[in-house]
């Protein structure tokens, strides 16, 4: 046996759940850390890119009816995705480092066997939407198989990125983007069938050929046995708060926008979910600076270096602002072009400007605070975070409640907006109470070091 290979077994790190390495894998396992976090940012964008192309084409294919409920099934299955990422995301990429290749292979059989049965769950409650509220029964099977596929690739990223297989997620990522281009164009030029159907049908595909892409040749399987879902369950007392701090953050994020729609239907709030497209950009870069955030936050949190911590909030912060106004200012210029192209005849007697200044803010303010979100998370401060979204969340829904009956569902949105400002304002003032604390600390051990000298 070789001295790396005791090595390895004395520091308990985790065999890869797959075939052993070819001389290629190796070359790509020495890749440098950042150029393989590259192709994780680049997998990102190319999935947010393609959802930006489809909604285009949706917008000019359907009408305001269909692409509402379009647009509020795609934020069902999203708000499913959070799930995931609480009930067997996160618990994976913790929990499988910390075990070798025997006990590893357990729970990655047992966060399997539980996100294929969350992902019938999700199927199932997509399905119940779409035919019950929605009231478009046909189209119910397609968007819960789109809503069951997206939650199953999401896990297998999830474990993908447990495992250390940063490239085989990347791979993922774009089997998921290539396919759904390929389908998709597919789609416009040659089917028959409705192009909402066609939609779902070509996401489920896209998702499936993703997992393809994701476990192939690799020892991932799903095996549905009671004692893994026992097992599984054994988690849910520590999974409480994770749990309670998604669904608080669902309804401050998305719980507003799915009551306009309630209330309104899917016909009045398919211009606005076509306003909010105009500003996915900023989203898919606030999104990649929380991901790459939130590991470095915890680092200098543990080390409680506060200057680290002062420069990541300023700089990912001037970032985002400089983007957003630079993104704003470039929709005030093309506005024309952009309302005549990406928005739909149909919509010419709604407010566009007025929806599109509310979408701007909204995207905005919610990329601004994400990363005292983050640096809030890397300090564990759930409970905080988590009473804060549920706070705004409360004040957003009763605001929006109140505008939809009294002035209609353009200036709805400002109930949005107020939820978001409240957010930002208390998450900055959270994470300033934490810096100072910091930098109050860092401050004492230099002037002791210097008595001590």
């Amino acid at each position: 046996m070789s001295i790396r290979h005791k090595m390895s077994r004395r520091s308990g790190a985790v065999a890869p759940l797959s075939k052993p390495r070819s001389r290629w894998a190796n070359i790509v396992v020495r890749t440098p850390r950042s150029a393989r976090l590259l192709i994780v940012f680049f997998g990102e964008a190319g999935q947010s890119g393609f959802h930006l192309l489809l909604n285009i084409a949706l917008l000019r294919l359907l009408s305001a009816e269909g692409y509402g409920v379009f647009a509020v099934t795609f934020i069902l299955a999203s708000v499913g995705i959070t799930y995931m990422q609480a009930l067997v995301g996160t618990p994976i990429g913790v929990i499988l480092p910390r075990h070798r290749r025997a006990g590893a292979m357990v729970w990655q059989a047992t966060f399997s066997c539980a996100s294929a049965a969350l992902a019938l769950v999700t199927g199932l409650m997509i399905f119940a939407s779409v035919s019950l509220w929605l009231e478009r029964p046909e189209f119910a099977p397609a968007a819960a198989l789109f809503a069951a596929g997206w939650f199953l690739r999401g896990f297998a990223r999830a474990s993908l990125f447990a495992n250390g297989s940063l490239w085989r997620a990347g791979l993922s990522d774009a089997a998921f983007v290539m396919s759904g281009l390929i389908l998709g164009t597919l789609a416009i030029l040659f089917s028959p069938l409705d192009p909402l159907l066609d939609a779902f049908v070509v996401l489920f595909i896209s998702h499936v050929m993703g997992i393809v892409a994701a476990v192939a040749g690799t020892r991932f399987k799903i095996a549905f046995r009671m004692r893994l879902l026992v097992r599984y369950s054994r988690l849910w007392p520590s999974l409480a708060w994770s749990v309670a701090g998604v669904t608080s953050a669902n309804l401050q994020a998305q719980g507003q926008m799915l009551l306009v729609a309630a209330l309104a239907g899917p016909a009045a709030y398919a211009p606005i979910a076509a306003s909010m497209i105009v500003f996915a950009p900023l989203r898919t870069l606030g999104a990649a600076l929380f991901n790459l955030l939130q590991p470095a936050f915890a680092s200098a949190v543990s080390t409680r270096n506060g200057r680290r911590i002062w420069k990541l909030l300023f700089g990912s912060s001037v970032m985002i602002a400089v983007s957003g106004l630079f993104l704003g200012a470039a929709t005030y210029v093309f506005f024309r072009p952009i309302k005549e192209f990406l928005l739909k005849p149909q919509f010419a007697g709604e407010p566009i400007a007025l929806l599109m200044v509310l979408a701007w803010l909204i995207v905005t303010l919610a990329q601004l605070y994400a990363a005292p979100r983050a640096l809030m998370l890397g300090a564990h401060a759930f409970k905080l975070v988590a009473l804060i979204n549920l706070v705004s969340a409360t004040f957003g829904l009763a605001f929006v409640a109140a505008l939809l009956i009294m002035v209609g569902t353009a200036w709805s949105l400002l109930g949005v907006v107020f939820s978001e400002l409240i957010t930002f304002v208390s998450l900055w003032v959270a994470a300033s109470i934490l810096l100072r604390k910091f930098r109050r600390k860092s401050t004492s051990r230099i002037v002791g070091a210097h008595d001590v000298a």
